[in-house]
């Protein structure tokens, strides 16, 4: 089993979805929340498996291969996730938490549809009717177009998110930035 963490690898937790959800994959690869942002990305998998890039049997090239800065910058940032037991993760799923629930709050009073996905601290927010989308089917029948608009909208507020619908939650997010959010998801959805 090769499992893509490009997405949830260091984001839902030091072990990224495989540790959460108590996976064991053959391979795993990771991208750049390893390193805090900088373009950095990873494998790793099964000793029986790394031994062939070890050999040199496979070739593990890339452009960034050896990067000291992003290397540095991978380190420093799996040394702060780590400390404490990785408690940082425990207040970033709060943080995503309570802004979920704002956000869901936020459609309920302005009468819109909608719904959120999330594990730990990210999570998907789609406008939709579903009250359940576990499945690609589900997933389409979301309104992409409308959430395109409110991601537009938002910016005009002045808060930046993913035109896809995901939303990371990060270390440095706190509680003021969760109000700060929510008073401008209320202004975009409002105008929406």
């Amino acid at each position: 089993m090769i499992l893509d963490e490009v997405i949830t690898g260091f984001r839902l937790g030091l072990g990224g979805a495989h540790g959460r959800f108590g996976l064991m994959p053959d391979l795993v690869t990771v991208g750049k929340a390893m390193g805090g942002g900088f373009a950095i990305s990873a494998v790793g998998g099964r000793a029986e498996f790394m031994a062939h890039i070890e050999s040199g049997a496979v070739s593990h090239l890339g452009t960034l291969n050896g990067n000291a800065a992003a290397t540095s910058a991978a380190l420093a940032t799996l040394r702060e996730l780590g400390k404490d037991g990785g408690s940082v993760y425990i207040r970033m799923e709060g943080i995503a938490d309570r802004l979920v629930q704002g956000i869901l709050g936020l459609l309920e009073k302005r009468g819109i549809p909608g719904l959120v996905n999330q594990a730990g601290p990210v999570f998907h927010l789609m406008f939709t009717a579903e009250k359940r989308v576990e499945d690609f089917d589900a997933f389409n029948r979301r309104d992409a177009a409308k959430y395109g608009r409110f991601a537009e909208l938002l910016l005009e507020e002045g808060v930046l998110i993913r035109p896809s619908g995901l939303w990371y939650v990060s270390a440095v997010h706190g509680e003021d930035e969760v109000l700060a959010t929510l008073a401008s998801v209320d202004l975009a959805l409002a105008r929406l």
